[in-house]
């Protein structure tokens, strides 16, 4: 059970810092197209169903192949994956 709990902080405090790192700097110039995003996630197989910037990262909604809703907080610069929430409604 400790070691459940360790590694739950341990993910949590990891997904933090990304998050921190990626809101602290990036500039906008610097920032991925949100047309080459979206061919991004359309070629791992999502749909896209709405993108935002927000607090340093984009705020991305899509559809998994399995039809299940993500919620997901990407990098603006690589689009890589700092956080997510997958929903089966």
């Amino acid at each position: 059970m400790l070691r459940m709990i360790t590694l739950i902080a341990a993910l949590a405090l990891a997904a933090g810092l990304n998050a921190a790192r990626a809101q602290q700097a990036a500039p906008a110039d610097r920032w991925m197209e949100i047309g080459a995003l979206a061919e991004k996630l359309q070629a791992e197989g999502y749909r896209l169903i709405e993108v935002e910037r927000d607090d340093g990262v984009y705020e991305v909604v899509m559809a998994d192949s399995q039809g299940y809703r993500i919620e997901a907080h990407l990098d603006p610069v690589t689009g890589e994956r700092l956080a997510q929430r997958r929903f089966d409604d």
